[in-house]
């Protein structure tokens, strides 16, 4: 295995760069959901849904390369993350409104949000990685680690600083709208030919 990694080293580089550039996006949207439930279950709501949200990149990446190359998926993976910036923009709201600490989202509704959420901004980010390691799935699996460990340790980090400064929430809404706005613009960008393709021939 180890021959295997030095072998395929560029690769496993690659995938790590991929992997970087998804950990800073996630890990400020996935600090905004967290911060709303009791400070004893995040790291185990994170740690859960972090890593069921790459394992199922993991099986995006193995099984629907193909599904992802369709033109309406990047579309919807935006809808999506733009349903999470609403729900986080109510949580912003009513912080801001009752000035209470109280906790406001169940685990369960994090750990569904952390998991929407990871998916829907990895769309692209499957496609590169799918990219990089095909026909290298050791280096994959290695990858995925490597990106759950990264957004776990900078998500408690980011955690700690908008609890402490409540307006960073605000910029942290901005970041992820803005992912979200380049999501949908490109992913209707892409659906258009299609749309007029059908149209013309109705």
């Amino acid at each position: 295995m180890l021959a295997h990694l030095l072998t395929n080293s560029g690769i496993l580089l690659e995938t790590a760069f991929i992997d970087l550039s998804l950990a800073g996006d996630n890990a400020i949207l996935l600090a905004m959901v967290v911060r709303h439930i009791p400070e004893k279950d995040r790291k185990s709501a994170l740690i859960f849904g972090a890593g069921f949200g790459a394992f199922v990149r993991c099986v995006l990446s193995f099984l629907l390369v193909q599904l992802l190359r369709f033109p309406g998926i990047s579309l919807i993976g935006a809808v999506l993350l733009l349903w999470v910036c609403y729900t986080l923009y109510k949580e912003i709201i009513s912080d801001a409104e009752t000035e209470d600490m109280t906790p406001a989202t169940s685990k369960k509704d994090a750990i569904f949000k952390i998991i929407v959420a990871d998916v829907s901004m990895s769309i692209d980010n499957v496609l590169g990685v799918a990219g990089a390691t095909s026909n290298h799935p050791v280096i994959m699996i290695l990858g995925l680690i490597l990106s759950v460990i990264l957004i776990i340790l900078a998500t408690e980090k980011i955690t700690k600083l908008l609890n402490k400064y409540k307006w960073l929430s605000w910029m942290g809404l901005i970041v992820i709208l803005f992912v979200s706005c380049q999501m949908f613009y490109h992913g209707t960008l892409q659906v258009l030919p299609y749309l007029h393709n059908y149209f013309s021939f109705s």
